[in-house]
């Protein structure tokens, strides 16, 4: 399976602190709020966005910032790139799936 890099950045401001795709509409995970919602939707649209395009991705930190932040974001996009990596077998056979789907219709 082919991987693609996607940019990652972490959003500073006063009321909130988030990691971010910009490439995927915004897509983002508020660190600075309790709520895993945020985490839910990022991981749905990361599985839909393999299979829809049907390549992987691997995602890099933009960051210049030695703080906190960057190494928690540093420590979650690590562990994506992993999970990512281990469940390529899972993603090619259903990419697979829905070729052959595809083919029918």
């Amino acid at each position: 399976m082919e991987y693609r890099d996607i940019k990652v950045e972490i959003e500073r401001s006063d009321e909130q602190v988030a990691l971010v795709i910009q490439e995927w509409g915004q897509l983002k995970i508020i660190l600075t709020n309790d709520s895993v919602d945020d985490i839910e939707i990022w991981f749905n649209t990361i599985f839909d966005k393999i299979v829809e395009e049907r390549e992987s991705v691997k995602f890099v930190l933009e960051d210049n910032n030695n703080d906190l932040y960057h190494e928690v974001v540093d420590d979650i996009i690590s562990q994506m790139n992993s999970e990512i990596k281990q469940s390529e077998n899972d993603f090619d056979r259903i990419i697979e799936i829905t070729k052959n789907t595809d083919d029918i219709q």
